[in-house]
């Protein structure tokens, strides 16, 4: 039974790596995988800021929707049912760049933006449904 009080209230920051200084969603999903199921994640940080910025630049080459699902890919296989535990990915302004650890078949833990701290939130309300691109499982929780 995974406690997940332990990771309410962590401070967001942007590219946030560690518990103590803060933490980016992804930051969180590292955090999480190392402590719940001991697997140590690749940190895309850079690969997804340069990506970010010739996306918003619109530069030639890949996008971030290319990059964000090929390094899913790496580590990730897409599921239609998701369960506890598996990465939920979202989208904001039209790019998948938002994720959160599902609880249970409505929550999930998840932090957001800036001045906001780590929450438990529903990801099947209005907030976030409509935003949803798809569920994904760490290759060695199969």
């Amino acid at each position: 039974m995974i406690d997940y009080s332990k990771y309410i209230g962590i401070d967001y920051k942007l590219g946030g790596r560690s518990i103590e200084e803060g933490l980016d969603c992804y930051g969180l999903v590292l955090e999480f995988y190392k402590n719940e199921y001991g697997i140590i994640l690749p940190d895309f940080k850079g690969v997804f800021s340069d990506a970010r910025t010739r996306t918003m630049h619109g530069t030639d080459g890949k996008n971030l929707r290319d990059v964000y699902d090929e390094s899913m890919q790496e580590e990730f296989f897409e599921v239609e049912d998701s369960k506890e535990g598996d990465i939920l990915a979202f989208t904001l302004s039209g790019v998948p760049i938002h994720l959160g650890i599902r609880i249970d078949d409505s929550l999930m833990l998840h932090t957001f933006k800036e001045g906001s701290t780590s929450c438990i939130e529903q990801y099947r309300g209005f907030k976030w449904e409509k935003r949803f691109y798809g569920a994904y499982r760490h290759r060695s929780l199969m």
